[in-house]
């Protein structure tokens, strides 16, 4: 087990970072969803394209 870390560390630790890279931008995104953050970054509210552009579920 030992040697399978040591043989295969760099790609380990490259997995692992992307996997964060991954789980906090996913939580970005449902964190800004819930707050009514829009994809183009503003609130809904305050767009200008509110009027459908990107509909509400």
């Amino acid at each position: 087990m030992l040697s399978f870390l040591q043989n295969n560390w760099v790609t380990i630790v490259t997995i692992a970072v992307l996997a964060a890279i991954v789980i906090l931008a996913t939580v970005k995104i449902i964190k800004d969803k819930k707050s009514g953050i829009g994809p183009c970054g503003k609130k809904c509210s305050q767009c200008s394209h509110s009027c459908g552009m990107y509909p509400q579920k």
